[in-house]
C-alpha cells in the first residue's frame, strides 16, 4: 500500500508544481504586458517632451526678440527734443564722474 500513496503523493506534488508554474507564467505574461505599456508610455512622452522643449525654444527666441524690438521703439518713440535732453542729461553725468575721477 505504500507504493499508490508514494505514487499519488509525487502526482500530487506534480500537481501542485504545474499549477504554481501556471500562476508563475501569467504574472510574467502580465508584467510583460505592463512593462510594453510603459514603455510605450515612456515612448509618448519623450516625443512630447521634444515637442515641448522646440516650442519653449521657439518663444524664448521670439521673446528675445520681442525685447530687442521693443528696446528699439523705445529710443524710437522719442522726439527730437527729448533725444537732446537725454543726450545733454548723459553728457553732464559724464562730466560728473570725469570731475569725480580726476579729483
Amino acid at each position: 500500500m505504500s507504493e499508490p500513496s508514494k505514487y499519488e503523493s509525487i502526482i500530487n506534488d506534480l500537481n501542485l508544481i504545474e499549477t504554481q508554474a501556471e500562476v508563475l507564467k501569467n504574472k510574467a505574461k502580465d508584467i510583460e504586458l505592463r512593462n510594453i505599456h510603459v514603455e510605450r508610455t515612456i515612448e509618448q512622452l519623450k516625443a512630447e517632451n521634444a515637442a515641448l522643449n522646440q516650442k519653449v525654444i521657439k518663444l524664448e527666441g521670439e521673446i528675445d526678440r520681442l525685447i530687442g524690438k521693443t528696446e528699439l521703439n523705445i529710443f524710437n518713440s522719442l522726439t527730437s527734443k527729448e533725444k537732446e535732453s537725454l543726450k545733454s542729461k548723459i553728457e553732464n553725468l559724464i562730466n560728473k564722474i570725469d570731475y569725480h575721477l580726476s579729483s
